[in-house]
């Protein structure tokens, strides 16, 4: 890798905006073509959450994506954030094999050959990995709870009576908010009921108490 590019919604937009780009040129190749359906249709979500990752966690721009990051955002970063089902996961390796070549061809990258060998090296421990709860991150393994219980993970309303429903589960008990003590100021009147100011009663004999 040539470059580590701190993370910035600009450059982000950029690259999103680049990778639909060749996407679209992408799906001409006969290449393409070659994929079956299902893979196909997991095609553009494979290439926007794989760039968005590589950028955003590994700080690589395609141009730079090496084959250290390309197998950690794949095996790692991938399954841990991305909330699919198996279909997407099996479709990595076969769509970024042949995205790669592309890429190759119209010399945004030159190490196709490398990338391609890694990713295909990975491929059992990418599918094994997604399926796998503890390799999942918080936001993904209840999203997948919820997907699992019958819920709509692209229904705000849906999403939103799950984690209602989770929170309580959880049987945390309700927490009063911690008030401080109220201060008895020197010229108040005195706590004992005397009716006269604190200072010249009680004052002395409470020292632990915070006059001001």
């Amino acid at each position: 890798m040539d470059d580590y590019y701190e993370y910035s919604d600009k450059l982000a937009d950029k690259l999103e905006k680049r990778i639909e780009k060749l996407y679209e040129e992408f799906t001409l190749e006969e290449s393409f073509n070659l994929l079956s359906e299902e893979q196909q249709d997991e095609a553009s979500f494979i290439l926007q959450t794989f760039s968005d990752y590589m950028f955003s966690y590994h700080g690589e721009l395609e141009k730079d994506w090496s084959p250290d990051n390309v197998e950690l955002c794949c095996t790692e970063t991938l399954p841990r954030k991305v909330s699919a089902d198996e279909s997407y996961y099996k479709a990595i390796v076969p769509v970024l094999d042949v995205f790669f070549e592309f890429l190759e061809t119209k010399n945004v990258i030159s190490n196709s050959k490398d990338l391609r060998k890694t990713i295909k090296s990975v491929e059992k421990d990418i599918i094994r990995n997604a399926a796998d709860p503890s390799c999942w991150g918080l936001a993904k393994g209840m999203v997948m709870r919820a997907q699992s219980q019958g819920y709509d993970m692209f229904d705000e309303d849906e999403m939103n009576e799950y984690v209602e429903q989770y929170n309580n589960s959880l049987n945390i008990p309700q927490v009063k908010p911690y008030r401080s003590p109220k201060k008895i100021g020197r010229n108040d009147p005195c706590i004992c009921g005397s009716g006269t100011k604190y200072k010249k009663c009680c004052m002395d004999e409470n020292n632990d108490n915070d006059a001001y």
